[in-house]
């Protein structure tokens, strides 16, 4: 090989490593290039970020003030019924433990064998007012309690999949959603007590209807009425002789049954209260406590048939009274409620 030829091979690698350096060179610039221009365009793009961020702050603030908005009308509209509620508590007050309002005069027979049935004492029945009110209270009330616990904690250990309702601030009080819960069914609940009980104290008043041991506590005195035997006597004039009043006035308010209507309406409403909260994966649960609370109404209402308490007619109506007055007041109060459960 002659020295023209190595000059040749020399020049051709030469033109070829410039032309790989130039390559490569031109790829490492290109690459500079292209992450220059990305941060370029993502400091653009910084304003409509930001703007979306503040969008979407302003969203959540909207509905924050929306909750509390709602929430302050529904606090409005329960200050609104405090005042039904005492009137309620105070007219209850005058129409049992006071004498002020005396039960109607109705007329009756003397040997009239649905009235001539034994007294049973306050000792020996089987439902006396403490455990009326334990049962049309006291057990849907705890219930309530422990079942908004129950679903609160439940929702709180779902907060990773399902939100749930945060504090909120209304009426210059923080209510925790729990509670805010708890004490809107159970203010409903004590309102419908107070409205069932008043009503059926009024029908007791106006109807005066007799209970079946009337005759044992009136003890009419026929003298009085110039008349000695009560063979087809129909008694209008007040002639008993019986030395307790307060059971003679007890003796005049037998409808409706008034263990029967509060008892009727616990049960509907812890019942209806079921329905809604409880979903439909609870299939042996719901069908239980409604029908434990169902079968405890029935039997309260029973016990006063047996023990001579008052007529069948009276418990049948009652369970009818409490049933609609329940089922009136789930209807309009949980159907405005249902949007915040």
């Amino acid at each position: 090989m002659s020295v023209e030829d190595v000059e040749d091979v020399y020049t051709i690698g030469c033109l070829i490593s410039g032309f790989l350096l130039f390559g490569v060179g031109s790829y490492l610039a290109y690459q500079e290039i292209r992450k220059t221009s990305a941060a370029v365009l993502a400091i653009v793009r910084l304003p409509g970020m930001y703007d979306g961020i503040c969008r979407l702050i302003n969203t959540q603030t909207e509905m924050l003030r929306e909750l509390n908005r709602r929430l302050d009308v529904i606090l409005t509209q329960d200050r609104r019924q405090l005042p039904i509620l005492a009137s309620s508590v105070v007219s209850l007050y005058f129409l049992e433990l006071t004498n002020i309002f005396q039960p109607v005069h109705s007329g009756y027979s003397c040997n009239d064998r649905s009235l001539s049935l034994p007294y049973i004492l306050p000792r020996q029945e089987v439902c006396p007012l403490p455990l009326l009110f334990s049962l049309a209270f006291a057990a849907p009330t705890v219930t309530i309690l422990i079942g908004e616990a129950i679903l609160y904690c439940y929702l709180s250990r779902r907060s990773s999949s399902t939100q749930t309702e945060a504090n909120i601030n209304a009426a210059g009080c923080n209510f925790n959603s729990y509670i805010r819960r708890a004490l809107r069914f159970i203010g409903v609940h004590i309102f419908g007590l107070c409205v069932t009980a008043l009503i059926t104290d009024i029908l007791q008043l106006s109807t005066g209807q007799h209970t079946p041991y009337w005759l044992d506590v009136c003890k009419p005195n026929l003298t009085h009425i110039n008349m000695s035997s009560c063979d087809e006597a129909f008694i209008l004039e007040d002639i008993c002789s019986g030395p307790d009043v307060g059971l003679i006035n007890a003796g005049r308010k037998s409808f409706p049954s008034q263990h029967a209507t509060l008892a009727a309406f616990a049960a509907v409403y812890i019942s209806m209260y079921f329905n809604t909260v409880l979903t439909d994966s609870a299939k042996l649960l719901k069908p239980l406590l409604v029908f434990s609370f169902v079968m405890l109404a029935i039997l309260a209402g029973l016990t006063r048939i047996i023990q001579f308490r008052n007529h069948p007619v009276d418990v049948y109506c009652g369970w009818l009274l409490g049933a609609a007055i329940a089922v009136y007041l789930v209807k309009i109060r949980f159907s405005v409620l249902r949007e915040y459960t």
